[in-house]
């Protein structure tokens, strides 16, 4: 055997280890991209799911608003039939308004 393959057996165990290393480092690199993806999409999933909670929250502004003019709507058109009770029907006076 030549002083080259000395030298090479000799280094062997460290080329190992750097291997082992370079090895390591590659799978901790891939657990990484494995965690920013996985992170990524837990961040759109709940964006979307406050997005459809935000659409609920505003449907049911809609409704509530709704509701409040519906209400507002029926007390108005209350008094309107009301005060159109408390007037009376014109059409039976109106022969007589002629008459004053």
């Amino acid at each position: 055997m030549g002083p080259g393959s000395e030298w090479s057996t000799e280094n062997w165990p460290r080329s190992r280890i750097s291997h082992f290393k370079a090895e390591e480092a590659e799978r901790e690199l891939f657990r990484f991209w494995k965690e920013v993806e996985e992170q990524s999409r837990r961040q759109a999933e709940l964006h979307s799911r406050a997005l459809v909670r935000a659409e609920r929250r505003g449907k049911r502004a809609i409704v509530a608003e709704m509701k409040r003019r519906a209400a507002l709507f029926a007390t108005e058109f209350e008094s309107f039939k009301g005060a159109q009770e408390f007037a009376g029907d014109f059409c039976e006076c109106r022969g007589s308004v002629a008459t004053l």
